[in-house]
């Protein structure tokens, strides 16, 4: 791929999690259970209108598309290195770029199959809920999905100190966004590892404060990254079109005969 199509592709790709997300979260109650609470709160927010499964499925494409933004934007700064800048090992920065975005995403689909299974084990069975053996499997399961999200930041952190490493190698963004901007969203991920000291509340891992802390800053530097990398695709000039030659007409012309 050229670089204006690198450009214009993580364009795009950055505005995807962000839409993702805010779908996600509007499409049920808002703001949606604590973790810890009693168990028939999560059944009447995941069974009613297959919320649950079409949740898991918006999770997926969240990872999906965030680790395809991270990638494309790992082969941007690589067209746009120099081959002094190559020599000093700036290829350490997009691969620590791409291996952080692939456990996230890891992470994610764990999280959204997790939320799936749960979802289809509680609507296969009418009378589930009805125990109290029940109501405590699903609060477990809650609180696993929320803290397998919660622990997910760490890998997101690699991502922006990355970014931040390679932006400052290569300026490929603008040193405000693609600097301090990164680093303190790498921060914000760290920060977010904290709420699983809280036992519940909307501070408690996964919950809407917390999520929020994460996912706001996150999310809306992807997409302003995108934003920004589109503009600059508008730029740069269109790969020309290869001409096509037509062989038989080469071949009718005849050759220019020598002056005897």
């Amino acid at each position: 791929m050229n670089e204006r199509t690198v450009l214009r592709r993580a364009g795009l790709l950055g505005v995807i999690p962000l839409i993702v997300v805010g779908v996600a979260l509007i499409m049920g109650r808002f703001p949606y259970p604590d973790d810890n609470v009693d168990g028939h709160e999560y059944l009447a927010y995941m069974l009613p209108r297959r919320l649950g499964e079409v949740q898991a499925i918006l999770w997926s494409v969240l990872a999906l598309s965030a680790v395809m933004f991270v990638a494309v934007l790992a082969l941007a700064y690589r067209q746009n290195e120099t081959h002094v800048q190559r020599e000093k090992g700036v290829a350490l920065s997009r691969v620590a770029m791409v291996a952080g975005a692939v456990m996230f995403a890891v992470l994610q689909f764990v999280l959204a199959a997790l939320y799936e299974g749960a979802t289809l084990f509680a609507r296969g069975y009418p009378g589930f809920g009805s125990d109290p053996s029940d109501t405590r499997l699903i609060t477990f399961v809650w609180g696993v999905i929320n803290s397998t999200y919660t622990l997910s930041c760490l890998a997101m952190a690699l991502v922006f100190l990355a970014i931040a490493s390679a932006n400052r190698a290569s300026p490929l963004l603008p040193r405000a966004l693609g600097g301090w901007a990164a680093i303190t969203v790498a921060v914000v991920n760290v920060a977010a590892v904290g709420s699983v000291f809280v036992t519940t509340g909307k501070w408690s891992p996964g919950s809407i404060c917390a999520l929020g802390l994460q996912a706001a800053p996150t999310f809306l530097w992807m997409a302003t990254a995108g934003a920004v990398l589109q503009r600059r695709a508008q730029t740069l000039p269109k790969a020309p079109r290869a001409v096509a030659t037509d062989p038989q007409a080469s071949e009718g012309k005849e050759s220019p005969k020598l002056a005897g």
